[in-house]
């Protein structure tokens, strides 16, 4: 048996320096946004303590897997629209 990605999703996670807060955004959630070819920065603001923090990542879909050992593995997953 296997897990089969059917549609990757849209929503981002990242962790705030400040406070710890572990929280999803979409791209529609960053501020002063800089796109060149595939990839995306922008400011995110934490949801917890409002501290801003630069991100940056590739569309549509990039996240942090973290496995039973707490290995993290960031995964990118790409489909054409």
């Amino acid at each position: 048996m296997s897990i089969n990605i059917i549609r990757p999703g849209t929503k981002s996670t990242t962790k705030c320096n400040t406070c710890g807060c572990f929280f999803a955004f979409e791209e529609e959630d960053l501020e002063q946004v800089v796109k060149i070819e595939e990839r995306t920065s922008g400011n995110i603001t934490c949801p917890q303590c409002s501290d801003k923090k630069r991100v940056s990542f590739e569309l549509p879909f990039v996240t942090t897997l973290i496995n039973a050992q707490g290995q993290k593995k960031v995964v990118v997953a790409k489909y054409d629209r």
